[in-house]
């Protein structure tokens, strides 16, 4: 049982290590550009400027492409920011960054049930190691080596998949465009 009790401890210093992300480099008049951005528009952002625009950041801005043919090439955006309707050159900008917490969520669902099947399934193996017991005898259980792991690999996806999708919705998953 102490085995099972740190092998649920350490699933919460595993998970934020494994944050989501995904970082996309682009250049401003390549149809992919176009592409990630229409996927992203309307979605809360963060819009960093250049350094020399002295860095700037636009938190919760939304971004609209539709101010811009989509057969000219992408010169600027329209940005909403606190009510105010901008538009940016697009070699004015460093990046965008957009955060889906729905995303993270399941992300950190399916890594947390993994790490906890590894953790449950891990400290059986390190009991049978350290004890030399292949059966266990207990008010909990009275099985072999392959009902413990199954069992405790059950319980640590269980909880696993419980603090990872907590985690994945508090962290989200992050887009980067980078120019």
């Amino acid at each position: 049982m102490r085995f099972l009790v740190t092998a649920l401890l350490l699933i919460p210093a595993v998970l934020p290590a494994a944050g989501c992300s995904t970082t996309t480099h682009g250049l401003a008049d390549s149809q992919a550009t176009r592409t990630w951005l229409t996927e992203h528009a309307y979605r809360n952002a963060m819009i960093t400027l250049r350094d020399e625009h002295r860095g700037a950041e636009l938190r919760g801005a939304l971004f609209d492409l539709r101010a811009v043919p989509s057969d000219s090439p992408l010169a600027e955006i329209q940005i909403t920011s606190g009510g105010d309707n901008l538009v940016v050159p697009i070699d004015h900008i460093r990046q965008v960054k957009v955060r889906n917490r729905a995303r993270g969520a399941l992300e950190g669902t399916l890594i947390g049930a993994g790490s906890g099947v590894l953790l449950g399934v891990a400290a059986v193996a390190v009991a049978i190691a350290v004890t030399g017991k292949t059966h266990a005898q207990s008010d909990f259980m009275d099985s072999g080596p392959g009902d413990r792991m199954f069992t405790l690999g059950a319980i640590g996806a269980i909880f696993g998949a419980a603090i990872g999708s907590l985690t994945g919705l508090i962290l989200g998953h992050s887009d980067t465009l980078r120019f």
